[in-house]
Order: C-alpha cells, then structure tokens, then sequence
C-alpha cells in the first residue's frame, strides 16, 4: 500500500534543505516545499474525513471524483491559497502528524475492504480502496517526490 521509500525519500530531500530554501517557491508552479508537504497533508487528510464519514455510515462528500483536471487544479489552488501564509513549522508538524494519522487509518481498514471494485460507490465502480487510498498517498508522494527531484536539479545546474 504505502511506498515508504518514497516517503522516506521525500522528507529526506526537504530536511536536507535549509528552513530558507524550503520557502523558495518553484517546486510545483508557485508551491514551495513548504507548500508542497501543506498540500499533501491536506489530502491525507481529506482521505481520513471520507473514511470516518465512511465508517459512521454516512456516505462521505467527496468533491474529487470526476472532477476534471481543471477542477482539480482550482481545489488544489484553494488549498495552497488556504496554507500558504502558514509558518513552515506548523506545516511540518501537520506533515508529520497527518502521516502518522493516515498510516494509522489505512492500517486498520480490513484487507478484504481494501481490494474490491466497486464496494464504496462513492470512489467509482470501477476502482477499489485501495486504488483511491495510493490517489492521496503513495502515488501523490511519488508524484511530488519527482516535482521535489526536478526542482533540486534545476537548482544545482543554475
């Protein structure tokens, strides 16, 4: 489920910068690192909402099925827009905390939920738990782990 190498790999790249770097913007359009980790702990925990939802036997509001790209850029710009005055700090903590939250969650969800399409109508017929679950953490870290890689490069061939 998780790609913990990846994760590993992304907190390492951000601690290895300086508190100054981490704020430089570039990393993803406008994103700084700072802004990138606020980004991807908001869809942690997005995922962890949709999940409790779940469990209380309400069918969760989630707003990111069908959207399409252009949708998906206006939310995620929202959620910058919404982090990004934050000091770097609070967002690591919120990193930090966020990641150890959703490792909880996804490890208690029983494997049999985790593997069959069409069980949670509200990720689409088609797609299982498991598939949205790597959507807002292992492919998104990997995702912004290679946004964090190309930007790290950039900087050093400059």
């Amino acid at each position: 489920m998780y790609r913990k190498s990846v994760t590993l790999l992304l907190v390492a790249m951000a601690l290895a910068l300086g508190i100054a770097e981490m704020l430089i913007p570039g990393v993803v359009g406008e994103w700084s690192v700072k802004d990138m980790l606020a980004h991807i702990a908001e869809w942690e925990q997005r995922f962890v909402a949709w999940y409790r939802a779940l469990l209380r036997g309400e069918t969760p509001a989630v707003a990111v099925c069908g959207l399409s790209g252009g949708d998906l850029d206006a939310l995620n710009q929202s959620i910058y827009e919404q982090h990004r005055d934050r000091p770097l700090n609070d967002v690591g903590d919120e990193y930090r905390r966020s990641y150890a939250e959703i490792r909880a969650v996804v490890g208690a969800i029983p494997a049999e939920d985790l593997t069959v399409s069409g069980l949670y109508p509200w990720i689409g017929a088609d797609h299982t738990l498991s598939d949205f679950i790597a959507g807002n953490t292992s492919q998104h870290y990997a995702e912004h782990c290679d946004d964090l890689e190309r930007w790290l490069a950039a900087r050093s061939s400059s």
